[in-house]
């Protein structure tokens, strides 16, 4: 369920806001400006925050939820079958992936739009409620900083990509020695992320980077 929440927002850019003083704008990330910020930054650390909880569903109940999509296109005459036959019944029994004991199409159907509604009810909750964290740094479980700008390469690609539009979902802060990105992703994806840039101070072949103005890009 899209559902991009401004003040979620602005309680998680608070602290940066407040503490370290940072202003955070909507800013296209293009082709040319990403490939100026990996030549010029390095990617200092990425963090997954987890939006990802469920409603304290029966367990039962949530089998039923997953078998019914399968089941509900039975015809009428195998329903007929399966109500009149009981070795029809028990061959259909034995097709459900997830059911622990037999159900009717209609129990099934129950329990089908109960979880829905549950899941519809629970949005709320679940956008506020941080599950994990998965930081992405050189050195955590032996990560290169290859690796990290590959991840975030990917990540901030897959942001671009998200079919509509991202200007009430991306939130960029550009100091002269580090640029921030946030983004919004927790109704849709389950997950928010933040990108942490730090300026590199030499290239790789230890001469000074002559550095442009950020505005430029």
């Amino acid at each position: 369920m899209i559902c991009i929440d401004k003040n979620l927002i602005n309680e998680e850019l608070m602290d940066s806001k407040s503490v370290l003083g940072l202003t955070f704008t909507y800013k296209k990330l293009s082709k040319k400006y990403l490939d100026w910020l990996f030549r010029h930054y390095y990617l200092r650390e990425i963090v997954e925050n987890f939006y990802d909880s469920e409603p304290d569903f029966d367990e039962e109940e949530f089998n039923m939820y997953m078998d019914y999509p399968s089941c509900e296109k039975l015809s009428c005459l195998a329903i007929w079958n399966i109500v009149s036959n009981i070795d029809e019944i028990a061959k259909q029994k034995s097709k459900f992936k997830y059911s622990k004991e037999y159900h009717t199409i209609d129990e099934l159907k129950n329990a089908y739009n109960k979880v829905n509604q549950m899941y519809k009810d629970y949005e709320k909750i679940r956008i506020e409620k941080l599950t994990w964290q998965e930081p992405y740094f050189e050195g955590n479980w032996g990560m290169t900083q290859r690796k990290v700008d590959s991840f975030g390469r990917y990540f901030i690609n897959k942001i671009r990509k998200y079919p509509k539009s991202i200007k009430d979902r991306l939130y960029v802060s550009e100091e002269k020695n580090e640029i921030q990105i946030y983004f919004y992703g927790r109704d849709v994806w389950e997950k928010d992320y933040w990108f942490t840039f730090e300026r590199k101070n030499k290239n790789v072949r230890g001469e000074k980077i002559v550095h442009r103005d950020i505005k430029e890009y």
